[in-house]
């Protein structure tokens, strides 16, 4: 009888770890095939990430929820709704702990990506730091994988202010590549070919958008074809051939609409940049229908970022409240040790001396949570200002389109600098004004060049006399001296 009792509970403990081991490999497909639909069937993707979720619930296998919450925050995240993805990730930070340090990297790279596109610079870039910094110390090929993105990451944000640092960045990723196949190889080919673009390699930037449309022929690749056509566009573009462009921004925007896909920030530039491309051709009914697109897909898009700015405030502020609830239960056990220990061992004299001293510092650490707490409302007032910016957001789209109406807009934006600049020099031209203002707006040469129709050579000669007329010194960067003079007080 205890035999067959025996046999009967191995029995029940074999099927129950086999059931939840079956469950596991089903999460783990599901995962997997999340990853597959990313970006063909987006909502496809976010319903086999769900479904791998409630399953890793079901399991209580912390691991397995932190990867299927990463996979519903990153698709959150390509189908752009940066709002849900932060919170995602804000949700999960809360209730599990994370070891891993291939996972621990990837929450961070989902608060960069997100950050990123939202322009919260100072979080993006610390985020990305960390990102690199956990990826570095980890010696396997996954987070070499990993930290190829990191590098990429980087050299994307620098391509527009250091291409010697972007290409460094690069340069990095592709030597990893010597070592094994990467998962990142068309994004790096990409973004290698454009910084040759910067540094004026149209040669080798042709040589690196063959290779990356060779990749794009490999089925996992399929999907970043029309980024490929994008940057092949910017070639063309950067070498005045326009219709060879107009071909290549209008495969963009099939691919994008083939895929049943929103890129939202892809659509916004591509559509743009097919109204400057129209402008120059003087198409005027093209350019139009061009710059209805752009403005339809941009209000999009900020409409999306204001959600994720949003987000991230309660997300900094929620996590404040947290540490602040957290030092008031620490220090009320602070004190009912000190009122104990106070009660047990000394009477009036030291009960009072040190009654006056733990006073002392309860109102240090209330003067510290007052501060923080200034200092957050302040970073939530910055936050705020910066969600609701509109007027800048049509400064710059004025600048895009080299209009007029954008000398005006600026003198009443930055009233303080046209004060300065005019103490130097009284009689200031408005098309001086209009350059020095595309420059203090920290544009790049070549997109001054773009804004204005001309070429990137007749914008730099102009800095130069610029630079011999207000005595600019050589070394100084050009915009940051622009800028530098909006903080001047009454100098002049």
């Amino acid at each position: 009888m205890k035999r067959i009792a025996f046999l009967f509970f191995t029995l029940f403990v074999f099927n129950c770890a086999y059931s939840q081991q079956k469950s596991s490999e089903n999460a783990n497909n599901l995962l997997r095939l999340s990853e597959l639909n990313r970006y063909q069937n987006g909502i496809k993707s976010l319903e086999y990430a769900k479904k791998a979720y409630d399953i890793s619930k079901e399991l209580k296998n912390d691991e397995l929820i932190a990867k299927s919450s990463i996979s519903i925050a990153y698709q959150l995240f390509v189908l752009e709704d940066y709002k849900k993805s932060l919170s995602q990730i804000s949700d999960l930070e809360k209730t599990i702990s994370v070891d891993n340090e291939i996972l621990k990297s990837k929450i961070v790279e989902i608060k960069y990506v997100n950050y990123n596109i939202l322009g919260l610079e100072d979080l993006a870039i610390k985020s990305l730091d960390e990102y690199i910094d956990i990826l570095e110390k980890v010696p396997s090929d996954s987070a070499k994988q990993e930290l190829v993105k990191g590098y990429f990451y980087y050299a994307y944000r620098l391509q527009d202010n250091d291409l010697k640092k972007a290409n460094n960045y690069i340069n990095k990723a592709l030597q990893i590549g010597k070592t094994l196949k990467l998962n990142e190889t068309l994004n790096t080919y990409m973004i290698k070919a454009s910084i040759c673009m910067g540094l004026n390699q149209m040669d080798s930037a042709q040589i690196y958008i063959s290779k990356a449309f060779e990749e794009t022929k490999l089925k996992e690749h399929i999907t970043y074809k029309y980024a490929a056509y994008e940057l092949q566009g910017d070639y063309y573009f950067k070498m005045k051939d326009y219709e060879k462009a107009v071909v290549a921004f209008q495969n963009t925007l099939a691919e994008i609409d083939s895929m049943k896909i929103d890129d939202f920030f892809c659509q916004t530039n591509t559509t743009a940049k097919l109204a400057d491309i129209y402008a120059i051709l003087r198409d005027k009914a093209k350019e139009k229908e061009f710059r209805e697109k752009y403005q339809k897909y941009n209000d999009h898009l900020k409409e999306r970022k204001n959600e994720g700015l949003k987000q991230t405030i309660d997300n900094i502020l929620n996590e404040q409240e947290e540490k602040n609830e957290t030092l008031n239960t620490k220090n009320k056990w602070i004190v009912f040790l000190v009122l104990l220990s106070i009660t047990i061992a000394i009477y009036f004299y030291f009960k009072i001396k040190k009654t006056k001293r733990r006073k002392k510092i309860i109102l240090q650490q209330n003067q510290v949570l007052l501060t923080e707490k200034s200092e957050l409302e302040k970073e939530k007032d910055h936050l705020n200002k910066k969600a609701d910016e509109n007027k800048l957001a049509e400064l710059i789209e004025l600048a895009k389109k080299n209009s007029p109406e954008f000398t005006v807009l600026f003198e009443e934006i930055y009233p303080n600098f046209i004060k300065n600049i005019k103490a130097i020099n009284p009689k200031i031209s408005n098309s001086e004004l209009h350059f020095v203002g595309l420059a203090f707006l920290n544009f790049t040469t070549k997109e001054i060049a773009d804004f204005t129709f001309v070429t990137v050579s007749a914008v730099q000669l102009r800095k130069y006399r610029i630079r011999k007329k207000y005595m600019i010194p050589s070394d100084e960067d050009f915009n940051v001296w622009m800028r530098n003079l909006n903080t001047l007080q009454d100098n002049f």
